[in-house]
Parts: structure tokens; C-alpha cells; sequence
């Protein structure tokens, strides 16, 4: 990737500081990248192909990077997909002058986002959890509604008053950097035309299931970086030729080259959509979601093998990337993923 070496600067010096995303926006809007998310009308397959290199890339230097970026991705293709003209046109302007987005749609179980109405504008009070970008992040596509009635809003969030983030409900052991908070909203009035397309379109096959194909390329990018430390801190040690070491490299490597394998077939699915009906990209993300997991669960396995404790202690180079890739790589429902992978061979062998 042509800016790693700036990216790479700036998560080394504002890791854990509270100030990441200010300088990962500052980053992605003057290198473009933020505009990068945007689907153009034409050509999409040479689009995909540069989105999901930037996705394994960001993925490689700092997953909460990926994630943080992985999350406006998927805010500007739902904009794109049910917004209206007048709503594209605003929205896409605004990230053409610096602004990120997100999508927010976990409720905090006892104090759901709600919405009431007036004859033209919406109030929002409620709470959000794993709100990736945090209190930073300048427009947030929010849900609210009962199950059967989800509905979409693009929000902003950045200097809003009536947006009260809880930095300290985010305690996981890893991904500190992507700011998944509590965001509570208090009184929040805005006009109601931010509603963005209609009830339930949010989980609308197949983008709902084929999104998770973007955080996939990001969890490989993640792995394939845990590989290549594992291999400097063996030739550090001198044991990079060790029998059993070259063994366990031999696995590591040929799981990250099968991930990229997988990544090529999403950049095509990605961008030549038309090609395929909605349940063959449902069940090829479901496929990818499931083979990631699982190269990913062996680089981490055979990493911590190679290294052995000091793979564990802090400010040693995998620590962190260690931590990241644990969470990161635990996403909602892999059972149901499973189960769904297996029902859809089951039914094909049938026709």
C-alpha cells in the first residue's frame, strides 16, 4: 500500500490515546481513502479490487484501523444502496470534505435506541453499543424499531451535546484503538428526513450476510502480519531454521496464501455482483466467514507455539497484533454460519 510507512507512524505514536480516530480521519481524507468507499457507476470489479487491497492492508498494519474503515465502507454502500438521490448527493459530499461514517446497530439490551416524532422532526433517545470510531466518528448510520420494523437513520455524531459516549464499557482485551463505545442519546432532535431507506431494509439479503466478506480481507491482512513477526522473531532467535519452527511456518504459510486465495474470489463476487443470485453470495460469504476463522485460529495457535511466552509479554511485536486478531476475529453467530454453509449443500445436491 502506497501511504504504510505514514500509517504505520501514526499507530505507533497515538496507540491507545483517545485521539486515534482524529488522526486516522486525518489520514484516510488526505490520502483520499475516505472518498475510495464510494461505488462508482461503472467498473466496479477494478473498484473492489482496490477496496479489498486496502482492507487486508489496513488490516495488516492495525486491525482497528480495518475495522474503523470496514465500518464507513459499509455505511457508504448502504447510503448508496437506499438512499435517495438528494440524500447520496449530501452524504457523499460530505466525505468528500473529510467526513466518516459508521454503522451502529447493537442496542444496549436495557435501554434500546428509540425514536417519537413530531410532524417533521425525529427524537432519539436510547444507547448504542459497540459503536466503532466512538463519540469521533461525524455521521453514524443508527437502528431503531422492533425487530420486525428496523429502521435505518444517518445521524451525526461528532461535537453533539446531546451524544454521550461511555469510554469505559468498551473493555475488551484487544481492538482497544477501534473505540467501540457506548454512545447514549439524550433528547437528540433532528429532521426526519435522515430516516435512510424503508423499514427492515438494513438486513436485506444479500449485503446483510455478503458484507462480512470486507472484515474478512481484514482478518487475513491481520494474520498474515502475526505470520510475518512470528518469522522475524524466529530469525531473531536464530531458530528460523529449526525442524519443528519450519514445520509450524510451513501451516502458518499455507493458510495465509489459501486466505488470499479466498480474497480474490470476493473481490470478483464483490464486484461483479450481477453474476450471481443472492443466496450463492450469502453462502459464499458464509463459506469465507468460515474458512477465515479458521486460518485465523491457526495462525494464532501456531504463532504463540513458535515464540512461547514472550509472544505474551507486553511490547513485544505480536503482543498487541496477538490481542487484536482474538477479538477481532470473533464475530456474531458462527454456529448459525456453519449450520447454514452445510443446509446449503445439503438443498444443492437436491436440485
Amino acid at each position: 500500500m502506497k501511504h504504510t510507512a505514514e500509517l504505520e507512524r501514526i499507530v505507533s505514536r497515538f496507540n491507545g490515546q483517545k485521539n486515534f480516530i482524529d488522526k486516522l480521519t486525518t489520514f484516510l481524507s488526505s490520502n483520499n481513502y475516505l472518498v475510495t468507499a464510494i461505488p462508482p457507476n461503472d467498473d466496479l470489479y477494478s473498484w473492489s479490487q482496490n477496496l479489498f487491497n486496502l482492507l487486508y492492508h489496513f488490516g495488516k498494519t492495525d486491525l482497528s484501523v480495518a475495522r474503523v474503515y470496514e465500518g464507513h465502507v459499509n455505511a457508504i454502500k448502504l447510503i448508496k444502496d437506499f438512499g435517495t438521490e438528494s440524500q447520496r448527493a449530501f452524504y457523499f459530499n460530505e466525505v468528500s470534505k473529510g467526513k466518516i461514517f459508521g454503522v451502529w446497530n447493537t442496542d444496549a439490551p436495557k435501554n434500546p435506541l428509540k425514536a417519537s416524532f413530531t410532524e417533521t422532526k425525529m427524537e432519539l433517545n436510547g444507547s448504542k453499543i459497540f459503536c466503532s470510531g466512538g463519540y469521533r466518528i461525524d455521521y453514524a448510520i443508527v437502528t431503531y424499531g422492533s425487530s420486525s420494523n428496523r429502521q435505518m437513520a444517518v445521524v451525526p455524531i461528532n461535537s453533539r451535546t446531546s451524544v454521550q459516549e461511555n469510554y469505559a464499557f468498551w473493555q475488551a482485551m484487544g481492538m482497544e484503538n477501534s473505540r467501540s463505545t457506548e454512545l447514549t442519546f439524550t433528547n437528540y432532535h433532528i429532521e426526519k428526513n435522515v430516516q435512510l431507506g424503508n423499514p427492515n431494509d438494513y438486513e436485506l439479503q444479500p449485503w446483510f450476510s455478503g458484507g462480512s466478506i470486507r472484515f474478512c480481507a481484514a482478518q487475513i491482512g491481520g494474520a498474515t502480519s502475526l505470520y510475518e513477526e512470528t518469522i522475524e522473531h524466529l530469525r531473531r532467535k536464530g531458530r528460523h531454521e529449526n525442524s519443528q519452527q519450519l514445520d509450524r511456518i510451513s501451516q502458518m504459510r499455507v493458510g495465509i496464501e489459501t486466505g488470499k486465495l479466498w480474497i480474490n474470489k470476493a473481490k470478483e463476487v464483490y464486484g461483479n455482483a450481477n453474476r450471481y443470485s443472492s443466496p450463492e453470495i450469502v453462502d459464499f460469504s458464509n463459506m469465507m466467514r468460515n474458512v477465515t476463522t479458521t486460518i485465523c485460529e491457526k495462525i494464532l495457535l501456531l504463532s504463540t507455539k513458535s515464540i512461547g511466552l514472550p509472544a505474551y509479554m507486553n511490547g513485544h511485536p505480536v503482543e498487541q497484533k496477538l490481542r487484536d486478531l482474538m477479538v477481532y476475529v470473533r464475530q456474531p453467530n458462527p454456529d448459525m454460519v456453519s449450520h447454514n454453509i452445510g443446509l446449503y449443500g445439503v438443498n444443492q445436491t437436491m436440485e
